[in-house]
């Protein structure tokens, strides 16, 4: 156990520090590249954004890893829980856009915000493959998605700056995260969905992660 906690702690701290460092040299590049208003149209999405992740997941992530015993029903509850939330949470904000934008007072946050909040939808088919290697302990799989995902992201985004594609840059090279990190999920998990979903595992996780969900929301 003391090597397990070890192992995960070290893959933990370079996926931290190695994430934040690739994504620091990237942040600097594209600054130079983009406007300060580039950044400034996403930043206020991001609130949306991050609520709408909140929704999606729900608390169930933690309550699945706090589970002791986690049964299949549980799995794919979990999974189509996640994606149906990302399904709902995407066709608000879709209807939502306009009125975004309207408040801003910037018309193009309203397809700014439909096409970024595909990543909402594209990450919940990795939450399950995510928390069920973090509950195994497997940071060094986490590690190895942050390495791929971030970089070559980046370079899509730096690119797309470069060539005068301006904030889009900036939302693309989301999506091509979102889609690199689930793809890596994927792969290293041998994990995959049935046809199943439980009302009682579906109770079961609510009564610990609505607790997380509504301190999720909050902050």
């Amino acid at each position: 156990m003391k090597s397990a906690a070890f192992s995960a702690a070290t893959w933990s701290a370079l996926d931290t520090f190695g994430a934040q460092g690739i994504q620091f040299v990237i942040g600097v590049v594209l600054a130079r590249l983009l406007a300060p208003a580039d950044f400034g149209l996403i930043a206020m999405l991001v609130v949306f954004i991050a609520v709408a992740d909140a929704f999606v997941d729900s608390g169930l992530s933690a309550a699945l890893v706090q589970k002791k015993e986690v049964t299949a029903d549980d799995e794919n509850t979990m999974f189509y829980v996640n994606v149906g939330g990302a399904l709902i949470a995407y066709g608000l904000l879709w209807l939502g856009a306009p009125y975004v934008a309207q408040f801003y007072r910037q018309p193009v946050l309203s397809p700014l915000l439909r096409i970024l909040s595909l990543t909402i939808v594209i990450r919940s088919f990795g939450i399950i493959q995510k928390t069920l290697l973090r509950k195994r302990l497997d940071f060094r799989a986490l590690f190895f998605r942050s390495v791929l995902a971030i970089p070559v992201s980046g370079a899509a985004g730096i690119v797309l700056a470069y060539r005068g594609y301006g904030v889009w840059s900036l939302v693309f090279q989301q999506l091509i995260r979102a889609v690199l990190s689930v793809a890596c999920f994927w792969i290293r998990s041998e994990w995959r969905p049935r046809w199943a979903f439980s009302r009682r595992s579906f109770d079961a996780l609510m009564g610990f992660g609505s607790r997380q969900l509504a301190a999720g929301l909050l902050d």
